[in-house]
């Protein structure tokens, strides 16, 4: 249960390092960094690992209070769970998300969400 909840706190981070991971292969595969409107992410090669990044994040919400929840029933379960510890991270890694998202350097997600 404990690697689940880990696993839940650190999606955030996963998701933003595939989403750039994405971004890397635009770059590779159009020989310049993506830009605005050009090219539309549908039409750059990698159409599973868009959706994959699509889907992420749509669910970066539901690990951060899910991996929350898990901690709490974990420490019900088991007393010395690290309850503290989890919800901590899940708060640092989501922290770091929206910041990211937030500051947008390059301006990949305004290109993604195009």
């Amino acid at each position: 249960m404990v690697i689940v909840a880990v696993l839940l706190a650190v999606y955030p981070v996963i998701v933003l390092a595939d989403f750039y991971s994405f971004v890397l292969a635009a770059r590779m595969e159009l020989g310049r960094w993506p830009v605005f409107n050009d090219p539309d992410p549908k039409l750059v090669a990698g159409h599973g690992q868009r959706i994959r990044v699509t889907l992420g994040l749509v669910f970066v919400p539901v690990a951060g209070i899910s991996a929350g929840v898990l901690s709490l029933a974990g420490r019900r379960w088991l007393s010395c769970f690290p309850v503290w510890r989890i919800i901590s991270l899940t708060a640092v890694c989501t922290a770091i998300f929206y910041t990211v998202a937030r500051l947008d350097p390059g301006g990949y997600w305004n290109w993604f969400m195009d």
